[in-house]
């Protein structure tokens, strides 16, 4: 089953359940389904809000440096990059790189802004006494749920200099070719 149908399918079932569990009176219950809730939300939000803004390449965010490329390597991404599931594989199999290229931009950013806001439920938590009792269960979701998304994050960081450089070659390659024609 497509990552996609899994997750569109995910917006409906866990909010319902979350509705049931506050009708049979399950706290844990409720908490857990609505913390799942918020994060399958928060992904579909993020996704759709960043999604519309024109990015560069050239935005501060975006620069990665030579030690963090080595760390990369010591992490194994490259091992790993391709494993990770894609709600839209046809955004990263694109032959146009520019637009490869842009679909990278926007990944990375909403998967930062993604781990940024998985960090809400627990500040809801600190902030409502009511669920004082349940702040171990926001610390952990919040903590996973963001580590979750920087994978992804890490994955185009290592991926993007790849592309950018591989258009750079194209663009020289090009500008050989007029070059030799006039």
């Amino acid at each position: 089953m497509k990552v996609s149908r899994v997750f569109n399918i995910s917006l409906i079932i866990f909010p319902l359940f979350t509705l049931i569990s506050v009708y049979l009176s399950n706290v844990a219950l409720t908490i857990t389904f609505a913390t799942i809730t918020f994060h399958f939300w928060l992904r579909a939000i993020c996704g759709a809000i960043f999604s519309t803004i024109k990015l560069t390449g050239k935005e501060r965010i975006f620069n990665v440096s030579d030690k963090e490329l080595k760390l990369y390597e010591k992490l194994g991404v490259k091992n790993w990059k391709d494993k990770l599931p894609t709600y839209k594989p046809e955004l990263f199999k694109e032959r146009d790189l520019n637009k490869l290229y842009s679909n990278m931009l926007h990944s990375e950013l909403v998967h930062i802004a993604i781990s940024i806001f998985s960090y809400t439920p627990l500040l809801l938590s600190i902030f409502w006494s009511y669920l004082h009792d349940s702040i171990i269960i926001f610390f952990i979701t919040s903590v996973l749920a963001s580590l979750l998304d920087m994978t992804f994050v890490i994955a185009q960081r290592y991926n993007r200099p790849r592309v950018k450089h591989l258009m750079s070659l194209i663009v020289e390659k090009h500008q050989k070719s007029t070059c030799k024609n006039n």
